[in-house]
Formats: structure tokens, sequence, C-alpha cells
């Protein structure tokens, strides 16, 4: 568990770093102090909200059926830095049935689940960057006709996620699209149920303004 409080460590560092970077004097209209000059527009000051102002939920949900159920969750909770920085925390979870389409019996099913944190940032054009870390434990069983249980395995393992994605939606409510790699993904990594394998992962997802 050490190797993961000291990676969400980073994350939270960078996350922090590019708030200080935001608030800095430059040709963004800033005044040095980390506040946007008042240029009579009639604009709110950003930092006057109240820190529920800056709450964000969201996440991503997916059901499916291919030969056996196919479940995905994402919930998020996240607080906003600035107007284009989220930090935040969330949860995994997912879960695989496969049954053998020939009539065997054979069946396996595989759960992952396990907690991340997590820093998003908006660049340019809808298009963000996203690093995360997280730790996911995974128990994969196998069962014959008969539901005895052949196979018990379990696994447990960090991962660090470094990607980007797509963001549309107007107000309160945004849509995401997102593809981030897990660059300690290895031979002993977990294999992710929402992996479209060698460490890649997609999702899709929503984010709301509270």
């Amino acid at each position: 568990m050490k190797i993961i409080v000291k990676i969400a460590f980073i994350v939270m560092l960078l996350g922090l770093n590019a708030t200080l970077f935001a608030q800095t004097d430059g040709e963004d209209g800033r005044d040095g102090t980390g506040y946007e000059e008042n240029d009579g527009d009639g604009d709110e000051d950003p930092f006057e909200e109240s820190w529920k102002d800056r709450l964000v939920v969201g996440g991503s949900i997916f059901p499916g059926y291919s030969n056996g159920w196919i479940l995905e969750a994402t919930p998020m909770v996240g607080y906003r830095l600035t107007n284009t920085t989220i930090a935040g925390v969330g949860l995994n979870y997912s879960y695989r049935g496969f049954n053998d389409p020939y009539g065997s019996g054979w069946s396996s099913s595989t759960r992952m689940y396990g907690g991340r944190a997590f820093v998003m940032q908006d660049l340019f054009y809808s298009i963000f960057a996203q690093m995360e870390a997280d730790y996911n434990y995974l128990t994969y069983k196998e069962r014959d006709a008969s539901d005895l249980l052949l196979v018990d395995q379990r696994y447990q393992s960090p991962g660090f996620l470094v990607g980007g994605g797509y963001s549309q939606g107007q107000g309160q409510l945004k849509y995401n699209l997102t593809i981030l790699y897990d660059v300690l993904n290895g031979r002993n990594a977990i294999p992710r149920v929402n992996s479209a394998g060698g460490g890649f992962v997609f999702r899709g997802g929503i984010v709301f303004s509270l």
C-alpha cells in the first residue's frame, strides 16, 4: 500500500503545481495575486465561490452482455482547484461473467474493485489531460457444469494511468470520453475488465458541477 500512497501524493502535487501556475501573473489578465483583474464586465471572481460550488460529481456506468453479463462503474467526486483543474477521488468496480457458448456448462467470472485519486486539466478545444493513481483487487473464478469451483484466484496491484480525453456539454453537465494508459502495466498487473489490452483503458462518462 505504500507505493499507492506515494503515487497519489505525486498526483496531488501535480494538481497543486497546476493551480499555482494558473494563479501567476501573465498575459491572462491576472494581477500577480492570483485573482483576475476586474474589467467591469460584471463577472464574479471565481475565488469568491464557496467550496460547495466547486464540487463536481460524475463517473461512468456501462452494462452489457456478451456470453455473460458485463458491468463497469467508476463513480467519482472532485474539487475545482481552478476553473480548468479538477482533483478528486473515486471508486473502480467491474464485473464480467462468461458462459461457454458451446454448451459445456463451463463458466467464469471476474470482479475488480478499488479506489483512485486523479487530476484532470483542461487544455484546449475541449481536450483535457488526466492522471490517476489507483489500487485494485481482482478475483477470478471458474466453475464446471455442476457448479464445482475449479479456479479461485485473487490479485491486487497498484496502477498509474496517464492520458486524456474529449469533453462536450454546456452549463453544469459535461460528457467525457477518456483514453488512459497504465504505465505500471506489466506481467504482474491486474488484467482490467475495462481494458482493451496492453494497459489501455477506455471510458465514457459525465461530470456534473453542483
